[in-house]
């Protein structure tokens, strides 16, 4: 049986995750990290041991039908049950399914207003849903939001970078953070990885906007997270900029949920694709043998 929830104050800006220029000159913090923005923080509040949920219908790995079969609710990384979210009368999500498997890599597909980004900002703790059940990595989100929130890594449409300080004091900031053991290495490793090695004591604010999601891709990755949330991650990056991209969603974190609006981004990157059309899955597949033109017609049948 679904977990009800009370409906919670409107928020603003159902579709998008804040700022354009991506600053965070307002002191606003990584919304994955153990502090949290001021609406994710307060679902850490009355942080309790979950109790034992429901064994969760998944899809069984390999099978092109994508038969559905029972597995403990521990085997999939993010369980949605029935997820819904009102801002104001506006319903964002109107019960939203969705199991992503651990190792899995999944993108959502779906026109503005489809509720991708609610969805992912519901994934990443930051906004709590009106009504529903939802499962990550093993734990309550709900009532295990301060546990889940250390073990996710979150892109956003803002950097959460602070402008003022360069390249290596902001990993350096939200390292500390999150704990990162052996943090000097850790710092050097992911400004490698991110191409940014030269640029490690410029300050962000004199960092081009591609360069500035590339720091955000490696604050995202910097405490090795067991989850990986990006919404449209691509945004601002070149070519190599979208080579890394790939890099980084296939090697550099177990399970990966993305939003984007290109379907070949889509096909390429991910394992299964999932379209979302007035807040619910319309439709779903893997993406061996999907070919991008039975996916727009997904995406034009979708009401």
């Amino acid at each position: 049986m679904r977990d009800e929830l009370p409906t919670t104050a409107t928020e603003r800006d159902p579709e998008g995750l804040g700022e354009a220029d991506g600053s965070a000159s307002d002191g606003a913090l990584d919304p994955a990290g153990p502090t949290g923005a001021a609406e994710a923080g307060s679902l850490a509040e009355g942080d309790e041991a979950a109790e034992p949920a429901e064994a969760a219908p998944v899809r069984a790995a390999g099978d092109e039908r994508r038969a559905v079969v029972l597995r403990p609710p521990s085997f999939g990384a993010v369980e949605a049950r029935g997820l819904i979210k009102f801002y104001g009368t506006t319903a964002a999500l109107r019960g939203c399914d969705l199991v992503v498997l651990r190792g899995e890599r999944v993108a959502l597909l779906g026109a503005n207003g489809a509720g991708k980004t609610t969805l992912l900002k519901i994934l990443a703790t930051l906004v709590r849903p009106s009504g529903g059940h939802l499962t990550l990595l093993g734990h309550d989100a709900m009532r295990q939001a301060a546990t889940v929130r250390r073990q996710l890594g979150v892109v956003a449409h803002e950097t959460y970078l602070y402008r003022d300080l360069s390249a290596t004091e902001n990993l350096r900031l939200y390292g500390r953070l999150y704990g990162v053991a052996d943090l000097e290495t850790r710092i050097a490793s992911e400004l490698q990885r991110v191409g940014l090695a030269e640029l490690a004591e410029r300050r962000v604010g004199a960092l081009s906007r591609g360069q500035q999601q590339r720091l955000a891709l490696a604050r995202a990755l910097l405490h090795e997270p067991a989850l990986l949330l990006l919404d449209e991650p691509d945004t601002g990056l070149d070519e190599a900029g979208q080579a890394l991209l790939a890099r980084v969603v296939r090697d550099a974190a177990p399970t990966v949920v993305l939003t984007t609006h290109s379907i070949e981004r889509a096909l390429a990157l991910a394992d299964r694709l999932v379209v979302l059309a007035a807040g619910k899955v319309a439709y779903e597949a893997p993406t061996t043998g999907v070919e991008a033109g039975r996916v727009r017609e997904a995406l034009g049948a979708a009401p």
